[in-house]
């Protein structure tokens, strides 16, 4: 506490008061009243916001002029202190941004809202403001510990959880396996059906996402792997398998081989990091999925398999994430994975186990089968009758002859034969089905050479072509 002589003239008799200064400490966060699991209403949780950017405002006197004071950052459990500030009209400002532009900021993708409490606008650092007691900053000199300072708009606080959640998934992922991912931006919120990641860019998240952790977690997920992987580099649209018309993708769906891993991959990372077998998405959806229960079979082609297995691989064999998984994935001496099978055969090639875990937690999710292929200077080409299949030549007039040679065992079916190969030359070799040609009836063009689906039971001792 210190004098201030306020209004002064000369040659007049001047007034003299206190000028009020505190130290103030405190704790910043909100109660999280929903549960991550299932959306629905949960006592309430103390969440804290890490590493936050904050703003101190008050007047020198009564009815003085507001300004800002003190600009810093929330500590990693949400601790702020301001050292000696003056206390009238106190408040915080909050600007969900990571200090030193580190881990992540909110921005506003539309002009969203414009309050006294709460501002979202394009371009801008989303903010949030939470008023202080005056009379509890008076009543004790020196330093004044506020405790808990609690968000309570609603709106603003369900964005720090957005915040919050990529704060939680930098600081874990960091945790499991030391990777240190740099910053990334998430906008809000995105309009249209759904929440993503624009590779390169930043996290885009739907309004009814916000409190969905599983969500942004996962989108979060793809910027890892676009972190530690680069561009996924795949032509097209991704969800096009067997000519889906809508583009979409399910638990239990059947996508490309490259498609299923790049959001079984994000969901894995997402689980992982919450330390938790369930993925809900529950306000503009109602999604539960569970890595560990749900034992999708689909194979290879399905994201639900695949994160199975590698839930399994990790939670039920205990396989390292930091040691074993996480190098699979992120070793690119021999290849760069994109797909569950040169995630296996990394695993191998690295020496992390025998491969027996991992094997058979493959196979109870439909994949003890695998289809390699055969591309570049080792395709096929289509032949006109009498002519007929033939290896040394590489050649063959219908597909039913490479499905005999190559897609046969372990009992493989023709019309699965007829999927892969038509989804595979669809995809990586355009334009030389015949435009007539179906995922059932996969039609080609005598002269043309094609894509060959070779498939093989998956051992983890087999030598891998």
């Amino acid at each position: 506490m210190s004098e201030q002589k306020l209004d002064y003239a000369p040659g007049k008799k001047n007034a003299f008061v206190k000028l009020e200064i505190r130290t103030i400490a405190g704790r910043l966060g909100y109660d999280r009243t929903w549960d991550y699991d299932t959306a629905g209403n949960v006592p309430a949780i103390p969440m804290y916001l890490s590493n936050c950017k904050v703003e101190y405002y008050a007047a020198l006197k009564k009815d003085g002029n507001v300004q800002l004071r003190v600009s810093s950052f929330t500590a990693e459990d949400g601790g702020f202190e301001f050292k000696e500030v003056p206390v009238y009209s106190p408040h915080i400002i909050i600007r969900l941004e990571h200090r030193d532009g580190k881990v992540t900021s909110l921005e506003g993708l539309s002009n969203e809202a414009s309050e006294t409490y709460f501002e979202v606008k394009t371009g801008q650092v989303v903010w949030g403001r939470v008023d202080l007691d005056q009379a509890s900053l008076l009543e004790d000199e020196g330093t004044v510990d506020l405790g808990d300072v609690k968000i309570t708009h609603a709106g603003f606080l369900a964005l720090c959880d957005i915040y919050g959640s990529v704060c939680e998934g930098h600081r874990r992922l960091l945790e499991l396996t030391g990777e240190d991912v740099p910053f990334v931006q998430v906008v809000y919120p995105q309009t249209g059906a759904a929440s993503f990641y624009q590779h390169g860019g930043a996290i885009h998240i739907l309004k009814d996402d916000a409190k969905d952790r599983a969500v942004v977690l996962h989108e979060y997920g793809h910027f890892i792997i676009h972190h530690v992987l680069g561009p996924l580099n795949f032509p097209g649209k991704l969800y096009d398998y067997n000519d889906d018309a809508q583009n979409q993708h399910n638990p239990d769906s059947k996508e490309h081989l490259e498609t299923a891993w790049n959001e079984a991959i994000a969901t894995f990372l997402c689980c992982s990091i919450m330390d938790s077998p369930v993925y809900h998405d529950g306000y503009d959806a109602n999604l539960t999925m569970n890595l560990e229960t749900d034992m999708i079979r689909v194979g290879a082609h399905c994201e639900g398999s695949i994160q199975g297995a590698l839930w399994q691989l990790c939670k039920r064999y205990r396989a390292s994430l930091k040691d074993q998984i996480w190098k699979a994935l992120t070793d690119t001496t021999s290849r760069t994975v994109r797909t569950i099978w040169e995630f296996c055969d990394n695993w191998m090639d690295l020496r992390l186990s025998d491969g027996k875990e991992l094997e058979s937690a493959l196979k109870v999710h439909g994949m003890e089968y695998r289809y390699d292929y055969l591309t570049g200077t080792s395709m096929y080409e289509c032949v006109s009758p009498p002519d007929t299949f033939d290896q040394t030549k590489k050649e063959f007039q219908q597909v039913d002859e490479l499905h005999t040679n190559f897609g046969s065992i372990g009992r493989g079916t023709i019309d699965e034969y007829n999927e892969e190969f038509y989804n595979r030359n669809n995809k990586f070799n355009p334009g030389m089905l015949d435009a007539a040609a179906t995922f059932s009836n996969p039609k080609c063009i005598a002269n043309n050479k094609y894509i060959v689906p070779v498939r093989h039971r998956y051992l983890a001792h087999a030598p891998r072509g």
